[in-house]
């Protein structure tokens, strides 16, 4: 792994001192090491090589190192990585002045968030766990510029973490839950076979007045509340891919934990996302299957839609307004004509897959309702 001109640049200097002046990176003592390569695919700066030869890892590029950082440690089960005692950084720090240099910072951050044009959101908002989800309701929040000033995010997976820093630059990414537990409103945005054991890693962190929430279908309130040891300030919210545009269609339930202002407030947050309707909390995997993962139902009908219409000689132009126009208008036909399922299909006469109907028709049945039982089974 060659240390590439952008990191040298990127990483010459910490808080405006030259990286060679600060003596903070890993070392290894070889004798542990296993060479089990964690550190060196967890890293995402690149400060690992791997010598296959003798089966150990090696730092390579000890200054592309973040002052301060030291996870690799904690990831190295055979504690074989050591750092300097935190001491040293935080001398640098008071010795420096890097307190007021960081207070300006921050200032010169806030002035460009206002300059962008944000409507300021004063809570500051937690996701635990950077993946798919993460991104749609960020990606959500920016295009509707609503960022609030302070976003954090958590997530095992370092690449993940950087990969969602340069998508968006003003959130804060940690590698691991304690801080983002300490938010006032902190997102559980983690597969649900895992979320036992973050909840019992988060729970002496949460405070008395932050919420919790969850975007996993089949753990309940109840269930989240009675492993936070009776924590009660739970949201429940299924959120669907077209969040990204704005377009989602994200069902939410309350705990009673959670008063009718704060409703109201976090309603005005969820709905610059979409939609976002109240509902019964014994629905919201019924939304899971039909909302949540519904387009995934349609967009490879769309795709070989797409394929066919090329092979026929249109444009993506002539395809991409096509198909758009016709499916906006034939959602429409179907929701707001007031015919019947019969009126509206015999206004074509033509069904070229009409023999196929009744298979397709069996598949969602099976499928969905297994999944279904499934998510409401205990």
């Amino acid at each position: 792994m060659s240390e590439s001109i952008n990191d040298i640049e990127k990483f010459a200097k910490w808080k405006g001192i030259d990286r060679l002046e600060i003596d903070w990176y890993p070392k290894i003592e070889e004798g542990k090491c296993v060479g089990c390569g964690m550190c060196v695919t967890s890293c995402g700066r690149n400060v690992f090589d791997f010598d296959f030869k003798r089966n150990k890892a090696l730092v390579a590029q000890p200054n592309n190192c973040m002052v301060g950082c030291t996870s690799c440690e904690t990831w190295c089960v055979f504690d074989a990585i050591s750092f300097p005692d935190k001491e040293y950084v935080k001398g640098i720090i008071k010795k420096r002045g890097l307190l007021n240099l960081a207070k300006k910072e921050l200032e010169e951050k806030y002035q460009k968030h206002l300059e962008t044009g944000n409507e300021y959101i004063s809570k500051t908002l937690g996701f635990i766990g950077g993946g798919r989800i993460t991104k749609i309701i960020l990606q959500g929040l920016k295009r509707a510029k609503k960022m609030p000033y302070n976003v954090i995010v958590s997530d095992i997976n370092t690449n993940t973490l950087n990969w969602l820093k340069e998508m968006f630059p003003e959130i804060s990414i940690v590698p691991n839950n304690k801080k983002v537990a300490q938010q006032e409103i902190i997102f559980l945005a983690v597969h649900p076979n895992v979320i036992d054991e973050v909840l019992a890693e988060i729970k002496s962190y949460l405070k008395a007045g932050s919420i919790l929430v969850s975007l996993a279908p089949k753990i309940t309130i109840k269930d989240l509340s009675e492993k936070l040891d009776g924590f009660e300030r739970i949201v429940r919210m299924i959120p669907n891919a077209p969040t990204y545009l704005n377009k989602g269609y994200n069902p939410i339930a309350f705990s009673e934990g959670i008063s009718e202002e704060e409703r109201m407030d976090l309603c005005r947050i969820f709905s610059t996302l979409g939609e976002c309707p109240v509902v019964e909390e014994e629905k919201l995997e019924a939304y899971a299957i039909l909302t949540a993962m519904g387009p995934t139902y349609f967009w490879f009908q769309f795709d070989e839609l797409q394929n066919i219409g090329k092979s026929f000689g249109l444009s993506d132009q002539e395809i991409n307004e096509g198909i758009y126009n016709m499916l906006i208008g034939s959602v429409k036909i179907f929701y707001e004509s007031e015919l019947s399922y019969e009126e509206i299909i015999d206004l074509i006469p033509g069904k070229p897959l009409k023999d196929e109907e009744e298979n397709i028709r069996k598949i969602y049945r099976d499928k969905l309702g297994i999944l279904f039982k499934k998510l409401k089974s205990r």
